[in-house]
């Protein structure tokens, strides 16, 4: 039991430094500047190894009250203002990545996922944008935050996106492919 637990621990270290050191390379110093709007590439980033690496080393039931708890203290933590609306929105960010979360270690245990390396980093990869893209929408059409005026429109929310969302996601798959090489683990709970 310590020994897995001290494998996951080692995994998640290296899956953050990978997907940090690619949000450097690619985005800049902003995803590890708290003071920066891009630090919640970092903030979820980490919250989504946390959340895998909970999924992964314990059962669904367990990962839904944990998880919730966790998003519950990174919402506080990290809250910027008291605005309610806000509050609901970050939590909304917490849902959407523990559901990508869940859903890819479920995939882990299909053999046509298993089969090439490819699989896993490519799933983070469109999983990530896909959250970011909701996240978007979300964002503009149902909170307001997000304004729609001349220049910035649905394309350039779109444009931004696939970008954040395609750099964490490559990183977040790149570091997992890396760990679990580095690493092997026992299959998950389900």
């Amino acid at each position: 039991m310590k020994e897995e637990l001290r494998n996951h621990l080692t995994q998640a270290c290296i899956e953050i430094i990978i997907f940090v050191l690619l949000g450097l390379l690619l985005l800049g110093y902003p995803v590890i500047n708290p003071k920066s709007t891009g630090f919640t590439f970092t903030i979820f980033g980490f919250s989504a190894v946390v959340l895998y690496h909970l999924r992964f080393y314990d059962n669904k039931k367990n990962f839904v009250l944990l998880g919730t708890l966790f998003s519950f203290f990174m919402v506080i933590v990290f809250k910027t203002n008291n605005n309610f609306l806000v509050l609901v929105r970050n939590l909304f960010w917490f849902i959407c990545i523990g559901i990508l979360v869940n859903y890819l270690v479920a995939f882990e245990g299909q053999e046509w996922f298993t089969a090439s390396k490819l699989w896993k980093t490519a799933s983070w990869f469109v999983g990530f944008i896909a959250v970011y893209i909701l996240m978007s929408f979300v964002n503009i059409y149902i909170f307001g935050f997000y304004k729609l005026a001349g220049h910035i429109n649905i394309t350039f929310y779109l444009r931004q996106s696939v970008k954040l969302g395609g750099v964490l996601g490559l990183g977040l798959g790149l570091g997992s492919t890396v760990s679990t090489a580095l690493i092997k683990k026992k299959p998950s709970a389900a």
